[in-house]
């Protein structure tokens, strides 16, 4: 039996009739709020008789309209759920409960939501968008809200150390600035999860009609960013909690950055992770190890001039410090 969510069903099936695209069309443009509409109602906006919404569903993989509508309702209710219901439904069961209870019960379900992700993974879909997003000849746009900007960022941050031309599209207002630049070579990779924005939608369908590569990366199934989707890779989220876990989303682009790494050319890849440490030293960003031969009292420290472990300043090369003319104060690491 076809479980599949009526998005996924229209995007499988080819060679329609022009009453059968007319339909097609409409169930994708008015759902999800089609699926409160009835049989006279349906095929009285679209001009087609009521034979012929029948025989199309059945087509879908329905065994006839009753059953069409009473699936959608359910898909619909599983899908546009929101953190305010989840609330509600599950009060009863959070009251009294021990917060070691509710770190298991997190935990079990992260790991269940991995292992599901896990189990439909499709792996060529996986390497195909490895490659897409991997390619330094490509311009890579990436876009999502919320949450789900967070964690890109995070993936933002990781893609710099593999290729060049990667941008994070910020808020509404830079969106047109920002996209000024894509072309139909471009590659934009979506992240979704739960809720879907209008702004993600039409982001989407801007890039789609330009004919660049669209991967939408989602817990959702039945999702109406799918239409403008070339791509698309899902992930598991089931769990009933107010806040449902991200984890499977986070390993996928942890996954994706495995992926560049591997798809990439080993001497560019070598270069900017090299150039990336020498920038993190000329910025005096991060603790820097003195180097694995260390003696004791050395360890870690910022750019300067060495201490030992009683705080005294160390020759360098025969010199002190104060004979090379470094007359700077010791930062806070160096007191």
């Amino acid at each position: 039996m076809n479980n599949d969510p009526l998005l996924i069903r229209l995007l499988a099936i080819e060679k329609l009739t022009k009453h059968e695209r007319t339909l097609a069309d409409w169930f994708e443009n008015s759902y999800p709020h089609m699926a409160f509409s009835n049989l006279e109602e349906i095929s009285a906006t679209n001009g087609v008789s009521k034979a012929t919404v029948t025989r199309f569903v059945r087509r879908l993989g329905y065994e006839d309209f009753r059953a069409f509508s009473r699936a959608l309702k359910e898909e619909v209710a599983q899908n546009f759920d929101s953190p305010v219901e989840r609330s509600v439904s599950g009060r009863k069961r959070r009251i009294g409960a021990h917060p070691g209870d509710l770190l298991r019960e997190h935990l079990t379900l992260g790991k269940l939501d991995l292992q599901r992700t896990l189990d439909q993974a499709d792996d060529e879909t996986f390497a195909t968008v490895s490659r897409l997003v991997s390619n330094p000849e490509r311009r890579l746009f990436l876009m999502s809200v919320a949450t789900g900007r967070m964690l890109l960022g995070y993936f933002y941050l990781l893609t710099k150390y593999r290729r060049p031309n990667v941008c994070l599209l910020a808020g509404t207002d830079h969106l047109a600035h920002e996209m000024l630049d894509a072309e139909p070579s471009s590659v934009l990779l979506v992240t979704n999860f739960d809720r879907f924005p209008t702004s993600v939608l039409a982001v989407m369908k801007h890039f789609f009609e330009l004919g660049a590569e669209t991967i939408l990366l989602t817990n959702r199934r039945s999702n109406p960013l799918l239409r403008y989707a070339r791509h698309s890779l899902f992930i598991h989220s089931e769990s009933e909690t107010v806040f449902k876990s991200r984890c499977a989303m986070l390993v996928m682009l942890e996954s994706l950055v495995a992926g560049m790494g591997s798809a990439s050319r080993e001497k560019d890849d070598d270069n900017r992770l090299n150039a990336m440490e020498a920038l993190f030293r000329k910025l005096d960003i991060y603790l820097q190890k003195e180097g694995a031969s260390s003696s004791r009292g050395r360890g870690f420290r910022k750019n300067g001039p060495a201490r030992s472990e009683h705080g005294e300043v160390e020759e360098q090369h025969g010199k002190h410090p104060a004979d090379a003319g470094d007359q700077r104060e010791p930062n806070d690491f160096e007191r």
